[in-house]
């Protein structure tokens, strides 16, 4: 009695770790086969996909940054994050057009934008138009040396309010300080008109005997030589 129990034990034991083989070796079967779908994956993207990937991503990234703009509508004056956020959301826009050939279309609010970076120009002139004021010296130490200051000033007040929209409102009192000082800057001196040339009305001068006169001189001086060589010779026959 005790052979069969014994043989059962066995069998019994031999089918446990039979089964226990069995397990592992469909676990691993079922990891190989996860892994390697995941490398066919892998293999069948192709470039256009990886392209398209990307081009969605710089696309939501500028989506995003253009709905962190605040409204331009609440934006009445300089804001310096207003302006960082305007300029990170062209950036990103930009970069997304360039590499990857997005539209206008693609983004989902460009009024927003366009509307957020006309705002931006037009404090970021005034803000030029202030500091170029800004550098003109009091009202009665002006001179002739500050005239291109003046003018350089002068140019951007004329850029912000022509180009950007500004008003001389804006501009505060710099924009009158401004004005006193042209009024300041002397007059520059009106440049004397060239006097016109006139014509040559000289006529050629005859001949004065200059020539002949040279001619004589040489052929005395030649004769001179002759006639002391002549002398020579006859010295030393």
């Amino acid at each position: 009695m005790k052979k069969p129990v014994s043989y059962g034990l066995l069998l019994l034991v031999i089918l446990i770790i039979s089964i226990s083989l069995l397990m592992v070796s469909n676990q691993t079967v079922f990891a190989n086969d996860e892994e390697a779908e995941e490398e066919q994956e892998k293999k069948e993207l192709t470039e256009e996909d990886i392209f398209e990937f990307y081009k969605a991503k710089a696309i939501s990234d500028a989506n995003r940054a253009i709905f962190r703009i605040t409204n331009p509508d609440l934006i009445i004056g300089y804001e310096e994050a207003f302006m960082k956020d305007v300029a990170k959301a062209i950036s990103l826009v930009d970069y997304a057009k360039k590499e990857f050939g997005a539209e206008d279309s693609d983004f989902e609010n460009m009024a927003k934008l366009r509307k957020a970076e006309a705002k931006a120009l037009k404090f970021l002139s005034i803000q030029a138009a202030k500091d170029a004021i800004d550098k003109i010296p009091p009202l009665d130490q002006i001179t002739s040396e500050h005239r291109e200051i003046i003018e350089e000033a002068r140019r951007l007040v004329l850029i912000a309010i022509q180009e950007h929209g500004a008003t001389p409102f804006q501009l505060c009192w710099r924009y009158e300080y401004l004005k006193d000082a042209e009024d300041r800057l002397p007059k520059p001196e009106p440049k004397p008109e060239p006097k016109p040339e006139k014509p040559d009305d000289r006529k050629p001068t005859p001949p004065t005997g200059g020539i002949y006169g040279t001619l004589s001189v040489g052929l005395i001086l030649a004769g001179t030589g002759f006639v002391f060589l002549t002398t020579r010779r006859r010295s030393r026959n």
